[in-house]
């Protein structure tokens, strides 16, 4: 489903809400471009204003905030809260598999737990075969794995041993500036994307179809329990 028909909505007291708008507008306008009934509109906006610590300042405007209380985030999937955090925790350290793929591009796959010792956790995720993860928990059954795109770097030698890391050929690469968007297919049919920085004009680019190693540090793969 593409994401602007998607029953989301996020609240954000930040420099991307609509400066015009009241505090209470800009939390009510996903809903109300989802064509939620009024009198429910104004239940769940005053509910989650409730959650972000921002009661009663619905009628303000953005600008009349302080910068903490702009940073107050919610996401929301059909009027239910996901995750409360600031825009760099959301990013870094979502809890669900709906936070993880919404919040920016993301890598993610389904994975099962197989054991946990020593606070490493061991998963079988298919196409991408047995991943050790460094973690402090122990969680059980089906899980989401999840990698940012920018965690991922591409090099001709295979890396060393400390990461995890997969052969794979370069199916497509988007150029964006600053940024290209890599995207990979592994030997045993996963599919990768990778950010890489465009930091100078003389930087060797790869070419489609090129075979490559795609790697990331274990410490960076995210597990999501939801």
């Amino acid at each position: 489903m593409d994401p602007n028909r998607r029953p989301v909505n996020m609240v954000f007291q930040s420099y991307a809400v609509f400066p015009h708008m009241k505090v209470f507008d800009n939390v009510a306008y996903g809903l109300n471009v989802t064509g939620v009934a009024k009198d429910e509109i104004s239940k769940r906006v005053e509910e989650v204003l409730g959650l972000v610590q921002l009661d009663g300042f619905g009628s303000r405007k953005p600008d009349q905030l302080s910068g903490g209380q702009r940073q107050r985030v919610a996401v929301m999937e059909a009027g239910k809260v996901r995750q409360i955090a600031p825009p760099s925790e959301l990013y870094k350290y979502p809890t669900s598999r709906f936070v993880a793929d919404f919040i920016g591009k993301m890598n993610l796959f389904e994975g099962r737990v197989t054991s946990f010792r020593g606070g490493v956790l061991e998963v079988t995720i298919s196409g991408l075969g047995r991943l050790e993860i460094p973690h402090d928990a122990e969680p059980s059954g089906e899980i989401g794995i999840a990698i940012r795109p920018e965690k991922l770097r591409v090099t001709v030698e295979q890396p060393a041993k400390s990461c995890i890391c997969f052969p794979a050929v370069l199916d497509n690469v988007a150029y964006h500036g600053s940024e290209s968007h890599m995207f990979f297919t592994t030997d045993s049919g996963a599919q990768l994307t990778a950010t890489v920085q465009n930091e100078t004009r003389t930087k060797a680019s790869f070419k489609d179809c090129e075979r490559l190693w795609v790697s990331w540090v274990p410490g960076d793969t995210l597990v999501l329990a939801e």
